[in-house]
């Protein structure tokens, strides 16, 4: 401001001495003092406050006090985003070091394995060992065991794998149409079996060395995997397959867990509805003929949903709980009790979920946000953490045998990315190929928990 008055000054000066020698104001006195008036207007003698016009051409106000204030605030976010990062790379103590320490009796044997897992951790590369593509279902294998005269496969909607070892089944879900081509009226549930073929994997074998270069895109069964159907088909009246679970309600019966959205028309105008669908399926049952068990209400319920549109849908086993995703909150549904609350998802879409062995957390995968984890336990202020660059995760699974601390995601691009928790602000491994584009197909781990499986 006192810049501005000498400056008025001196213009004021340089008017009057033109003045009384009669001269003319030059063009750059009057801009110059057009432009000190603009700068005295944006001045408030009143509110003590000075004007500032922005980029955006907007004018903010601030005094001392607010520049302090802010300052302050800076400081204080800066100071608790260093206690938080992880940038910092820590110190690690290499092997043979880690080895003498033992032999001298500086450090016990449980605190140098630590040391260990710890190094292999930070050095974690981020490409996977190994990526291999196997064209494992052919359309003609489901067309024969799903299809009819007048009903015919659309695509794979769901699959997963159920059980380990020699037990394992492979559950799916398929949309069905007519001859049409983008016709879809309804969706099948049914589960096959795999079998290993060393015939069929030699013959194709011998088939891959006969093909040329220009045939490489060719799919060949190498694996020598057959395909054949346990037990009897579900029919699912709803063509629109939102979402999808097993949920295993006790030792004998294993229920399928999904969400279906239709649409009706009224007098209102047109109606959607979500509908939310426990049902046992027979081929997952102990006991495949033991029809009064599985027709009991306990194991067959359904839910409308009017209010609010379901993305999607988890089990938990241990506490008997269902989670529905909905447009800008969680609902949590106790199946004994029927009790539920709901918990914030800070105002996103709730794509995907997923609860932790013990029922008391859970993983939330939200549009165009990362995935976050929220404790069940709290009264309120559930969300207890998030995953840095897990954007719009659309699958979510937690390695409980091999790497319990250990998170792997798949996005809507088709990435698959590897957490863990006590360094959630970056992925410790990430690779892409799964191809995702049509149905909402998620990825599969296998019971060992070694291999990723994408389709």
């Amino acid at each position: 401001l006192c810049n501005v008055i000498e400056e008025t000054v001196v213009i004021e000066r340089i008017i009057i001495k033109y003045c009384r020698a009669g001269f003319k104001i030059c063009w750059y006195t009057f801009c110059s003092f057009v432009r000190i008036i603009f700068y005295l207007v944006l001045y408030s003698s009143f509110s003590v406050k000075a004007f500032s016009i922005a980029a955006s051409f907007q004018i903010n106000n601030y005094t001392h006090k607010d520049i302090v204030r802010r300052r302050r605030e800076t400081e204080k976010c800066q100071h608790i985003a260093q206690k938080r990062s992880f940038h910092i790379k820590r110190s690690c103590t290499p092997t043979v070091t880690a080895f003498h320490h033992l032999s001298l009796g500086a450090r016990n044997f449980n605190h140098t394995v630590r040391s260990i897992y710890e190094n292999r951790l930070l050095h974690v590369g981020s490409t996977p060992n190994a990526v291999q593509e196997q064209n494992l279902f052919s359309r003609s294998l489901i067309q024969t065991y799903l299809s009819s005269s007048s009903e015919h496969v659309k695509g794979c909607q769901f699959l997963d794998i159920v059980g380990s070892g020699e037990d394992a089944q492979i559950l799916g879900c398929w949309a069905i149409g007519d001859g049409s081509r983008n016709s879809r009226k309804a969706s099948k549930l049914a589960c096959f079996r795999a079998r290993f073929d060393d015939a069929v994997a030699r013959k194709a074998a011998i088939d891959m060395d006969k093909l040329t270069g220009c045939d490489s895109s060719t799919s060949l069964n190498t694996l020598g995997l057959e395909f054949v159907l346990d037990g009897e088909t579900v029919d699912i009246s709803e063509p629109v397959l939102v979402d999808m679970t097993v949920a295993p309600v006790d030792s004998d019966v294993t229920c399928v867990l999904y969400v279906t959205a239709e649409s009706r028309v009224t007098e209102q105008g047109i109606l959607s509805m979500c509908n939310v669908v426990l049902q046992p399926m027979s081929a997952l049952c102990t006991d495949d003929d033991d029809f009064e068990v599985r027709n009991s209400p306990i194991y067959n319920i359904r839910w409308s949903v009017e209010s609010s549109a379901i993305y999607s849908c988890a089990w938990n086993s241990n506490k008997t709980r269902i989670a529905l995703g909905m447009e800008d909150t969680a609902k949590i549904m106790d199946v004994i009790t029927e009790k539920s609350f709901v918990i914030s998802s800070r105002r996103r879409n709730v794509i995907s979920q997923h609860f932790t062995s013990d029922g008391d957390l859970i993983y939330m995968g939200l549009r165009d946000s990362d995935v976050i984890l929220s404790d069940l336990r709290m009264k309120s202020h559930h969300v207890t953490g998030s995953l840095k660059g897990s954007r719009s995760a659309g699958w979510i699974r937690q390695l409980r045998l091999s790497y319990p601390q250990c998170v792997l995601i798949e996005n809507f691009r088709g990435e698959l990315k590897l957490y863990d928790l006590r360094r959630s602000d970056r992925e410790l491994m990430s690779f892409s190929g799964h191809r995702n584009t049509h149905f909402r197909l998620p990825c599969t781990v296998d019971c060992q928990e070694n291999f990723v499986f994408a389709g």
